[in-house]
């Protein structure tokens, strides 16, 4: 026999000492009659086959090869077998360390890209209200451009000059904003740093801002500014001499045309709408669809508020002409203006809602086996592996032991190769780690939701390509990995050669983000020297939480050895959530700022329309109109922009939340909408009655026709 410390330089079988729990209970005296004349000699001997099916293990069937050669050609059997050994064989792998630190490097989330998807409503609700602000300024002009056209000067050159006014006008708000962008930026990747940063306070973002970047936004800025003008210009070029020349007349288009064009615009994006929802889940992923079903049914909701602003009022003599009646006649002689408006408060709603109603939350069912922790009370990581023990007398794991009575079931779980690519690590990897687990297990026991149709006993036969099946965690599949269903991943050996994990199935929301699950048998036929079990999943007898608490922190001592890590379930799901609802945060600043938008615009409308109609609200005064029944009149009209913009978003909102509605916990999530619908509808109400209280606090009638 070879030597074998502790075996081999023993005096008496009594007295081994291999570091292995062996009974030497076992030995009788005629086995230590034996090794005091044989030692280490066989017994008996079998045939190749008996060995095999005696002792075959997952490492192999044979532990030394017999050469039948002479001595004589022991150099030329050494030089032979060292020219067929390569290093793979005994598991010594080349990589190429640069390139792959290089990829993985590379953030998995494209953080620019993002904060501009972030910011695409604000963009447009910025633009519309750049647009309604400079036509605006053009209506007070519109005596000016229509002498200019009077007396020859063509109406291109008049629309070169007022868009050249414009870009100037541009440059010094972006020169303006510059800082303010800056400054913006660097508080969002702070806030960001406070979330992935470690114990050591490493600086995890960095402001990198570059003057080809700059250049290229403010670019991009002016450009899409401009657009917005060119648009308002060009409209309000094409109108008559004489409209013109009545000063704050908006652009006369017949309403029937607009009612037309609007019912189309609006029947269109009701199709867009529906063609997206009838695709999801099939060609689109049932989140990305309803999301653009929203944004379609969004401008569909838009198209018919345009619509009834063009659709003539019907009048009935017998009606009184109440405040509200009034109201809704002079919303209709400022379609462009007011359609505006609503567009703002209807895009701050949609951002705000749709985006605030996916936080996740970890609710009261987290036990439930069909939830992201499979109803496992407790994860449990070592850093050193575990085995059950060689001696077979015990079924479970020594470092469990001493708590058993409070436990339930357990579940190991092989960790092999690959990285953990959950939403805590920046870094991007195309070899997710893989966990091996007896599918069986988990099947038995319903645990996790898995899904479309699949199910834990797929992970059990290799597909029809030969890869090895495996589940993976919804979030990692579309984010980190930004996979599909069926795509497959390569992976190699522990003896260098290739193989493919094809994803066979999702789980949304668990507590596997970041990693692979394959089931533990085929994993051991491409790892076989895998050293054991190093995470492991616990039930708990007892759901109290005090008791829960109190059980993680005695695991806590009896795993230090082994270098545990014990983590409540609900603290790994809930740390999760705390970066994906960072996300949502910035949704909602950026939500809110696009409010703070609405809410300008309401009240430059107001503003605006109160300055034009002094004159009006004079002679109504002059002839003892009291200053109450104005109140109304007006209060009515923005009141019905507000609520127009509120119920468009909420709609199209609704639409785009639609597939969620079921996992949002039900009271917080009603508490939330409303709140957020009744502080928009109050800010919006209020900024527009101040401005309404500031433009009319001198009104007197002789000052009024004149102003008028």
């Amino acid at each position: 026999m070879p030597d074998f410390p502790g075996i081999s330089d023993s005096k008496h079988q009594s007295d081994w000492d291999p570091g292995l729990p062996l009974n030497l209970k076992l030995i009788r005296p005629h086995d230590e009659k034996y090794w005091d004349e044989f030692r280490g000699a066989p017994k008996a001997f079998f045939s190749l086959a008996a060995g095999r099916e005696m002792w075959t293990t997952r490492w192999g069937t044979l532990t030394a090869l017999r050469i039948p050669l002479p001595q004589s050609q022991s150099a030329e059997l050494a030089r032979t077998l060292l020219a067929a050994l390569q290093p793979e064989m005994n598991q010594l792998l080349v990589r190429n360390v640069r390139a792959g630190a290089q990829a993985g490097a590379q953030s998995a989330v494209d953080f620019g890209g993002l904060f501009l998807g972030m910011s695409f409503f604000l963009i447009l609700a910025a633009l519309g209200l750049v647009a309604m602000l400079f036509q605006l300024g053009l209506l007070q002009r519109n005596r000016e451009d229509a002498l200019l056209g009077a007396v020859g000067l063509p109406a291109r050159q008049v629309l070169r000059w007022r868009l050249a006014e414009g870009a100037v006008v541009l440059l010094i708000g972006a020169a303006l904003g510059l800082p303010l962008a800056a400054l913006y930026t660097r508080g969002i990747l702070r806030f960001l740093a406070t979330i992935w940063a470690g114990d050591g306070g490493a600086t995890t973002f960095a402001f990198a801002a570059q003057p080809t970047s700059i250049a290229v936004g403010m670019i991009i800025f002016v450009g899409c500014s401009l657009g917005a003008i060119w648009l308002a210009v060009r409209r309000q070029a094409r109108t008559t001499l004489s409209i013109r020349l009545a000063a704050h007349a908006e652009t006369t288009v017949a309403p029937e045309k607009i009612l037309r064009r609007s019912l189309a615009i609006a029947a269109t994006s009701a199709v867009i709408g529906a063609a997206a929802l009838a695709i999801s889940g099939r060609g689109l992923p049932a989140q990305g669809a309803f999301y653009l079903a929203g944004f379609a049914f969004l401008a569909a909701g838009l198209a018919l508020c345009r619509a009834w602003l063009a659709r003539p009022s019907t009048t009935h003599h017998h009606a009184p002409l109440d405040a509200a009646y009034l109201g809704t006649l002079n919303l209709k002689a400022r379609r462009s203006r007011h359609l505006t408006v609503v567009g703002l408060i209807a895009t701050a709603v949609f951002m705000v809602l749709s985006v605030a109603s996916f936080r996740k939350h970890v609710g009261s069912e987290w036990l439930v086996r069909v939830s992201g922790t499979g109803g496992f009370a407790l994860q449990v990581e070592t850093t050193i592996a575990q085995n059950h023990p060689r001696d077979g007398l015990a079924k479970g794991f020594e470092i469990f032991e001493r708590h058993a009575a409070d436990l339930g079931q357990i579940v190991p779980l092989r960790l092999g190769t690959g990285d953990n690519v959950n939403c805590f690590n920046l870094n991007t990897t195309l070899q997710p780690r893989l966990i091996a687990v007896d599918a069986a297990q988990l099947a038995a026991r319903g645990a996790f939701p898995v899904k479309p149709g699949a199910d834990w006993t797929a992970l059990r036969t290799p597909t029809a390509t030969g890869a090895i099946p495996a589940l993976v965690d919804e979030t990692t599949m579309l984010w980190a990995l930004k996979k599909k269903i069926g795509d497959t991943l390569a992976y190699t050996d522990e003896n260098g050669r290739a193989f493919d994990v094809q994803i066979v199935g999702a789980m949304p929301d668990t507590i596997f983000q970041g990693n692979l699950l394959v089931d533990e048998t085929l994993f051991l036929k491409k790892f076989p020297s895998n050293a054991g079990y190093s995470l492991f999943l616990l039930d708990a007898k007892s759901a109290d939480p005090a008791a829960l608490a109190a059980l993680r922190d005695r695991l806590t001592t009896a795993t230090t050895d082994a270098g545990g890590k014990v983590e409540l379930t609900r603290d790994v799901l809930t740390a999760f959530h705390q970066i994906e609802n960072t996300y949502i945060a910035i949704f909602n600043v950026l939500g809110a700022l696009g409010v703070v938008l609405g809410s300008l615009g309401l009240a430059i409308v107001v503003a605006r329309n109160l300055r034009e109609r002094r004159g009006e609200f004079a002679v109504l005064t002059a002839i003892g109109l009291p200053r109450g029944v104005l109140a109304k009149m007006i209060f009515a009209e923005f009141a019905s922009l507000v609520l127009w913009g509120l119920a468009v978003g909420a709609v199209a909102s609704l639409v785009a939340i639609w597939p969620s509605l079921t996992a949002l916990p039900a009271a917080p999530t009603l508490i939330l909408v409303a709140t957020m619908l009744t502080g928009i509808l109050v800010l919006n109400l209020a900024s527009g009655w101040l401005i309404f209280r500031w433009s009319l606090r001198d009104l007197r009638p002789g000052t009024a026709m004149a102003a008028g």
